[in-house]
């Protein structure tokens, strides 16, 4: 498993939402997770989705839809 951490999105001071791609039993996925602070590190929490890159491209036409208002 090979994954790289692509963005960091911070959520106040003690959580962020980690997005990352690389291979991940021989397909090519994205992961996008929460992280919370635990004793001073930020370790994943269980609220998160890996697919592989066919479903995130076919998310992201649906993400895109939704942030231009369109109708399904």
């Amino acid at each position: 498993m090979a994954l790289e951490l692509k963005a960091s999105i911070p959520r106040g001071t003690n959580q962020e939402l980690r997005i990352y791609s690389g291979e991940y039993y021989g397909i090519e996925v994205i992961d996008i997770r929460w992280y919370q602070e635990k004793d001073g590190e930020m370790v994943p929490s269980r609220k998160g989705v890996r697919f592989n890159k066919a479903e995130g491209e076919h998310l992201l036409q649906v993400l895109e839809r939704i942030m231009k208002k369109e109708e399904f």
